[in-house]
């Protein structure tokens, strides 16, 4: 009986498990109007009654999907961002202050970063379109907007302290800055990438961080 039981147990969970990929793929693909449990049945390759089983509502699958992928979809991602400051921000802040010049550091941060919004791009591009829509779609609560704003601003604190060691004049802002910079350019990289290549990821990037490190 008790293991009839969790059989039962874990063949829900992969039921719901797949409902909640399939409400992100649709999210990304489709945008958050055509998220309906019709849609996300279809694609996830359950009965309708199933996705009404295990979600009361919409909203409970929504919050349930993001939540499931920030939690879990972006760790490796984020490991990537947070190398960042391991191995290129404590080691180039040390370089520029022992050699007194900061225009290595900024062409070494501008061409790392701009790879890794390229990557990002190329290997989890429906991740991407998901945090799109959790940023801008008006129509989505308060909630579900506060969660695309915690994934933004996860790896502020070190940026942070990155910038209060350069001593630059506001070390708040140009965080904020640096990272709302690089998010809006992986979603205009996505969404128009006739609009903006590579290399203009590079120079703008490039062009920030020598007005924050360098000029200013």
């Amino acid at each position: 009986m008790a293991q009839q039981s969790a059989k039962t147990s874990s063949r829900g969970e992969q039921t719901r498990q797949q409902i909640l990929d399939a409400a992100l793929r649709v999210l990304a693909q489709q945008g958050y109007r055509a998220l309906t449990h019709r849609a996300i049945a279809k694609e996830a390759g359950v009965s309708l009654s199933l996705t009404t089983y295990h979600f009361k509502d919409l909203e409970a699958l929504l919050h349930d999907a993001f939540a499931y992928y920030k939690h879990s979809v972006l760790s490796e991602f984020e490991g990537r961002w947070e190398a960042l400051y391991d191995e290129y921000l404590q080691p180039g802040l040390d370089m520029a202050r022992r050699e007194d010049d900061r225009t290595g550091l900024v062409d070494m941060l501008a061409k790392y970063m701009a790879e890794l919004i390229e990557s990002d791009i190329s290997e989890r591009s429906e991740g991407v379109a998901v945090e799109m829509t959790f940023h801008f779609d008006l129509h989505l609560q308060e909630e579900q907007r506060n969660f695309a704003y915690e994934l933004c601003n996860r790896l502020y604190p070190r940026i942070h302290e990155f910038y209060r060691q350069m001593e630059t004049t506001d070390p708040e802002t140009d965080a904020h800055l640096l990272l709302d910079v690089a998010h809006f350019l992986r979603f205009r990289r996505l969404a128009v990438p006739e609009m903006l290549s590579r290399e203009d990821v590079y120079l703008r990037l490039h062009r920030l961080l020598f007005s924050q490190l360098v000029s200013g």
